[in-house]
């Protein structure tokens, strides 16, 4: 699994949209599911970080449960994150696209949801600016389902705000005075939210709001054409206006205020009696239709309409009116487009009554239709002439047609693209005609030809181009027949000097093949072979005759290199080479016989046997003269050397190969390493080479190459209290042999599990201390201090019995800050966090080096949960006597510097954990820290602006001497009321 941060561990992708991608991640840290939102391109990186940081506050704040929440932000290799919280669900966008529109009660349900959330955000002074259904996400609460805002990234702070790029899906939701980017406030969320509750009731996202589609209530009709008027001052003026018209689940509307019990809360908790409220507010059939709008006068009969339609006759007058001035004015597109929509408008129109006159608004649209479809009739032909007029070239006659069509209609004809096109044809053949005449006249008649050409491309009857190319081709064959009549005659002469040429290399051609056949049955392989090299590219017997030549010749001198290499007095003396040699040797003699005959086929395989006689020889004589009275005298490297020789010269001898196996298990040395402790012999030390881990341990045997040097280092594992110092030292062996090294550890005394430990040269005291759970906080306290949780420390640790003195301090920094009383066991005072934090560090590398710091663990300032659990000590808060644990206001006397100890220690040894000096821990402060997840060893936030600080100090009344109380400051404050206590814990790596 991929981590980011090495602290968020993805588990897969959720999705993505334009803002960036949407992963599924574990927080390592508090063990929580998370979501990673990786945000912008490269090149939008530094922008949305710079955004974020500077309204961090302010985003990181919003705490709404319609709300998807900010936990952090950071930056990796990957880019720019955002640490989100996990909301498992649909977008709204995917269930409109899956199942279509909302019912009006669940719709008005989810979007009241939606509207608290922008109003308390808006009461923090922040805008979304990019409401959209893709940022709304529809999560399963019990039996409930809520909606949740998301896409924080965009939310800007109302002071500062800049709109968001608005693509082709997100334009539509975006008020106007925000595309023009010429304001920006609340009225921009409110127009978003009118357009939000359309999409949702309709299932729609059309270019424009249409009246007849939406339900038909006068309540949701107004709601959504108020918040989505052009004129933002006729908008609503707040999301508070929006929420008291909202129905709630008693009937009643909420009221603005969100103080008390947040609206998404007022959602889960309706009941049906919604439905009936909702349906209360329809218009009954006998009541007058309420419109949304004020329309024109109709005088048509309202008797049994409902609403849709007296909205459809009231507009159908004025859309008539206007369809027949368009005609007039010869727009026939926008004609067509309101005719369409008219149509619609009359078939949602009741028929009329038997007897009643027919309606004149049918009449006029008949008639209107009648006239437009004559009219686009007459302008589709027009264009289809000017189309076949370009493509045959009747460029003139295009024009024409073009024109026509441009007085039929205004607006676009579709006929334009063939008007440029026939108007950019006539311009180039004007100029390839000018062209053609000037080179003409210069007598450049191959450039005159080309522009006609060019012409004729264009138009293929220019007559005047048509013309002069005909000219042009008559005198130019007039100069090609005068320039061929100059060649004749040397072609002639040439062509008959050829002739004969040809005739005495095809006698003298055929002589050859002739001789050349009678050589090689006469078994003159010499001859032949020499008259072969003339004829072999044009004769194919002469060819392979010559190639195989070569090949034999080939193999006969590989053969005589490999006998060279035998010394034949070793022959005679090896009994077991005898009958080879008298093989191979009558093999060598058939193979030349053969080729002095010709016989090449015949030669080459005699000759390849006998070479492969000779290599077996070779290698049986290598073996027994020299590799075998090597192996007598244990000469076992350069035997090894003479027997890869022997596999070089054939690697098929399986005799080889197994002598080769034998000599190799000479050569490897054993090394065997014996750790000792005061003598004695212990077992389990891991073993590095060359710093690379081996799996052998002591006292196991490791096989190494010899002549190599080798870097040894033993470590050995703490037991108990004793810790070991690692041996070290580097090696070669010599010779090949096994070897044993004998290792003495030396013997360190370091802390143990349950015992205290004692620092040797600073004598500071650590006691230790025992996993276990513990009540962090208290029910009555502070706000910070609340709610009480649970939480486990799961391993030991040590911490320091008291707060570090300034003795202690000066032995491992050199200097001493402290202001006031300066003396040895007096605290150190006046140190910041991070000069706390050094000296920790400074601790860890002294008893690292030292081989004192158990593995896994280092000297830092303790965690507030270690800090809490240690100044408790398992007792209930309050038990524990202030004055007789902790110097404060009340006790400490007119000498406010108290040495360390001076009080009575806590139930487990600990002194002065309250009052004195306050002291530094490890965590960042929030006021939510109490309400995070974590349980398990919690470690607080990853940043913030100050550090907490614990247990009061010597100017503290009495009361502020709690173990639950939580102080913050800066991490660079310096004051004399300030010091520190070390815990010897695990390694925290961040």
């Amino acid at each position: 699994m991929a981590l980011i941060d090495g602290r968020y561990e993805i588990e897969g992708e959720i999705g993505r949209d334009a803002g960036g991608i949407v992963f599924r991640a574990i927080d390592t840290q508090y063990n929580q599911e998370v979501a990673i939102k990786q945000l912008g391109e490269p090149e939008e990186m530094d922008e949305i970080r710079e955004r974020v940081e500077v309204h961090w506050d302010s985003i990181h704040a919003l705490d709404h449960p319609n709300i998807i929440k900010t936990y952090a932000y950071g930056l990796d290799i990957t880019g720019f994150y955002l640490v989100l919280e996990y909301a498992a669900g649909i977008s709204l966008q995917q269930r409109l696209i899956t199942e279509g529109k909302l019912p009006v009660k669940e719709g008005l349900e989810l979007f009241r949801g939606i509207v608290s959330a922008l109003a308390y955000a808006h009461e923090q002074n922040l805008l979304h600016l990019n409401i959209e259904p893709a940022n709304i996400f529809l999560v399963k609460v019990g039996a409930n389902t809520i909606a949740k805002v998301a896409n924080f990234s965009l939310w800007q702070s109302g002071d500062k705000a800049t709109p968001p790029e608005a693509d082709s899906s997100a334009a539509f939701f975006q008020a106007p005075e925000l595309r023009r980017k010429s304001y920006i406030g609340k009225a921009c969320d409110v127009y978003a939210a009118g357009k939000l509750l359309y999409v949702m009731v309709t299932g729609e996202t059309a270019s424009r709001v249409s009246p007849e589609a939406i339900p038909p209530d006068p309540m949701l009709q107004e709601l959504i054409y108020k918040c989505i008027r052009t004129n933002r001052s006729d908008r609503y003026q707040s999301m508070d206006e929006i929420l008291a018209l909202l129905p709630s689940g008693g009937g009643e509307a909420i009221p603005a205020s969100r103080k008390d019990k947040p609206a998404a809360a007022a959602v889960l908790d309706a009941t049906p009696a919604m439905e009936g409220r909702y349906q209360s507010r329809l218009p009954k059939e006998t009541a007058e239709p309420v419109a949304p709008h004020a329309l024109d006068t109709v005088e048509l009969s309202m008797k049994g309409l409902n609403v849709g339609q007296v909205r459809v006759t009231a507009g159908l007058k004025n859309r008539l009116k206007a369809c027949e001035r368009h005609l007039r004015e010869r727009r026939l597109n926008s004609a067509r487009e309101m005719m369409g929509d008219i149509g619609k408008l009359l078939s949602g129109s009741p028929p009329p009554q038997d007897g009643a006159k027919p309606d004149s608004g049918l009449e006029l649209f008949e008639q209107l239709e009648q006239d437009l479809s004559a009219r686009e009739a007459e302008l589709a032909e027009l264009v289809e002439s000017a189309r076949e007029a370009l493509e045959n070239h009747w460029l003139k006659d295009c024009l024409l047609y073009c024109a026509n069509a441009e007085e039929l209609s205004v607006e676009r004809t579709g006929c334009e693209q063939f008007r440029e096109r026939a108007n950019q044809m006539l311009t180039n053949i004007n100029i390839f005609w000018e062209g053609a005449l000037q080179a003409f006249n210069q007598g450049l008649y191959e450039k005159s030809s080309l522009a006609c050409m060019k012409i004729l491309e264009l138009q293929p009857n220019h007559a005047e181009a048509l013309a002069l190319r005909a000219r042009l081709l008559g005198s130019r064959r007039q100069k090609k027949i005068a320039k061929a009549l100059l060649w004749v005659l040397p072609v002639l002469l040439v062509l008959s000097l050829a002739i004969g040429g040809l005739s005495y290399w095809l006698w003298q051609y055929r002589k050859r093949c002739k001789d050349f056949e009678e050589y090689r049955k006469a078994g003159n392989a010499a001859k032949a072979s020499e008259i072969a090299g003339y004829i072999r590219n044009r004769y194919e017997p002469a060819k392979i005759f010559h190639e195989e030549r070569q090949q034999a010749g080939d193999s006969l001198a590989a053969m005589a290199d490999e006998r060279d290499k035998i010394n034949a007095k070793q022959v005679v003396t090896l009994a077991a080479a005898k009958g080879l040699w008298e093989e191979a040797e009558a093999a060598k003699t058939a193979a030349t016989e053969a080729y002095g005959t010709g016989d090449n086929r015949k030669s080459i395989p005699l000759a390849d046997k006998a070479a492969g006689h000779y290599r077996d020889l070779q290698v049986q004589l290598l073996i027994v003269y020299k590799v075998l009275p090597l192996m007598a005298k244990d000469e076992w490297r350069q035997a090894l050397k003479l027997v890869k020789e022997a596999l070089k010269i054939n690697p098929k001898v399986e005799k080889v190969r197994q002598l080769q196996e034998q000599i190799k298990l000479r050569l490897i040395p054993e090394l065997r390493i014996i750790t000792l402790v005061k003598g004695d012999e212990v077992k389990g030390a891991k073993i590095y080479l060359n710093g690379k881990l081996v799996k052998e341990q002591t006292p196991d045997p490791i096989l190494l190459r010899t002549r190599r040097f080798y870097k040894i280092k033993v470590v050995l594992a703490p037991r108990h209290t004793r810790y070991y110092v690692p041996y070290e030292t580097i090696y070669k062996f010599e010779h090949d042999e096994a070897k044993t090294i004998r290792v003495e550890l030396e013997v360190v005394e370091g802390p143990g599990k349950g015992k205290t430990w004692t620092l040797p040269e600073l004598g500071m005291n650590f006691a230790p201390i025992e996993p276990g759970n513990f009540r962090m906080g208290v029910e009555d306290g502070p706000l910070d201090a609340r709610p009480v949780r649970s939480v486990q420390l799961s391993k030991n640790f040590w911490m320091g019995v008291h707060e570090v003195s300034q003795e202690e301090y000066y032995l491992v920094t050199k200097r001493n800050p402290s202001r006031g009383r300066k003396t040895r066991r007096c605290p150190v005072n006046t140190i910041s966090w991070a000069e706390a934090r050094d000296f920790c560090r400074r601790l860890s590398r002294r008893e690292k080096a030292a081989h004192r710091l158990p593995k896994g663990y280092s000297y830092r300032l303790p965690t507030e949960a270690e800090w809490e659990y240690c100044c408790r000590a398992k007792t209930p808060p309050g038990e524990l006597t202030v004055d007789a644990h902790a110097w404060h206001a009340n006790n400490v006397g007119e000498d406010k510097y108290r040495e360390v100890g001076a009080k009575e220690a806590n139930p487990w040894g600990l002194h002065d954990m309250l009052g004195s000096v306050a002291e530094w821990c490890r965590d960042w402060y929030t006021t939510a820290a109490y309400s995070r997840k974590a349980r398990k060893d919690p470690l607080g936030p990853s940043r913030g602006k100050n550090k907490v600080v614990r247990g009061g100090s010597r100017i503290s009344p009495p009361e502020e001497c709690r173990s639950y109380l939580r102080s913050k400051l800066p991490p660079k404050t310096r004051n004399p009321h300030l010091g520190f206590r070390v815990a010897l814990a695990p390694v925290i790596s961040n």
